[in-house]
């Protein structure tokens, strides 16, 4: 057998392991679609893949894969000197928003993989904010050691690139790869208006708030010609559960009774039931772009901005409940022209694409150069 004909067979034989770092097992809708999207194209392509994961049972029997729980060291370093690769992301896990934890959870796990020399591919993150200078100069040393860098928004890549120099490629979030039906000849069919309302908690969504954005669905709806329901979408159950329930009393005491919670389960199915969607959750927004419903944000974060306003659509920040304009909003909707997402769908498959390119150049070649143990 010639050399090359060799090659090309011991390159058959691999079964590369491939670890996952990201916000999963939380039960999180957003961050499971990524994974879910991650997964289903790693599988095409035979690789042993290992997720860090808050419930590593739920995350091995739903996806069928290994998982271990992320927080377990010796687990974790037990499984990285065996891996090829580590995969960080998607999400957006570098950020301080929420506290120090998550830059420095997330750093810890490259700079393990630094250790054992592990190739890292930091894949279709949204990046930010980071207010400290601490997280900032942690974030940096982090990304300077990743062999490759995708992100899914320009205010990401910004960032990135005042942090190490370098101006990393710009995707888009996976999630824009999930095919979802639009089911606008069923909704044109059903008796009811249907509106659907994702929050989460916030320290700026306060309980006034909450009651003012029920008035102004009862005065956005008061002139509806069909009865109008509210879909509850809880991206993440066990947190947003308790502002969507406050927010359901708010409706109530304005006359608005009509209800449906969604479950985590059938979230998707549920959003695509939605005549309009008024969201807080990134992904709620991106769902419903993908099921073509009309959206309108509701800004908690810089993300959400930077994602309405990459595709010319409305939002108001949280803060900014009190001056929302029901005519508008409805004049906002009547005008409303569905996004093309065709360009961002496409983006999104490039952090695959420069995925496996990474995996050629700096896993695959090694492997049969120096025989790695698999």
């Amino acid at each position: 057998m010639s050399k090359k004909k060799k090659r090309a067979e011991e390159k058959k034989q691999l079964h590369p392991r491939i670890m996952i770092s990201g916000y999963y097992g939380f039960d999180n809708l957003g961050d499971e679609l990524i994974l879910e999207t991650l997964i289903q194209e790693l599988k095409r392509h035979d690789f042993k893949i290992t997720v860090l994961s808050a419930n590593p049972r739920k995350t091995a029997e739903r996806y069928g894969v290994d998982a271990i729980d992320r927080l377990s060291l010796l687990a974790i370093m037990d499984e990285m000197a065996r891996c090829h690769l580590l995969i960080s992301g998607g999400g957006g896990l570098f950020q301080d928003a929420t506290g120090w934890g998550s830059v420095f959870y997330y750093g810890g796990i490259i700079h393990l993989a630094r250790f054992f020399e592990v190739p890292v591919f930091f894949w279709g993150q949204g990046v930010g904010p980071l207010k400290s200078p601490l997280s900032r100069w942690f974030t940096a040393r982090t990304l300077n050691y990743c062999h490759g860098i995708t992100v899914r928004d320009e205010g990401s890549a910004d960032l990135v690139a005042s942090l190490t120099g370098e101006r990393p490629e710009v995707t888009a979030d996976p999630v824009w790869m999930l095919q979802i039906p639009g089911k606008a000849s069923v909704r044109k069919r059903v008796k009811t208006w249907n509106v659907g309302i994702s929050l989460r908690p916030w320290k700026t969504l306060s309980a006034d708030r909450i009651t003012r954005l029920a008035r102004f669905f009862r005065h956005l709806t008061e002139d509806s010609d069909r009865p109008v329901r509210f879909y509850l979408l809880p991206f993440q159950d066990e947190t947003d559960r308790e502002p969507l329930s406050r927010f359901e009393a708010a409706l109530k005491a304005e006359g608005l009774t009509n209800c449906k919670w969604a479950s985590p389960d059938n979230i998707i199915e549920a959003v695509t039931k939605c005549h309009v969607l008024f969201g807080m959750r990134f992904h709620s927004l991106v769902l419903g772009m993908l099921a073509r419903i009309p959206v309108y944000g509701l800004v908690y974060d810089p993300k959400v901005r930077q994602l309405l306003n990459s595709l010319n659509l409305r939002g108001s920040d949280i803060t900014e409940i009190d001056a929302l304009d029901e005519e508008a909003i409805r004049e906002y909707f009547d005008r409303y022209l569905e996004p093309n997402l065709r360009v961002l769908q496409e983006k999104a498959s490039l952090n695959v694409t420069r995925l496996l390119e990474i995996y050629h150049h700096d896993v695959e070649n090694n492997l049969i150069v120096f025989g790695k143990d698999l």
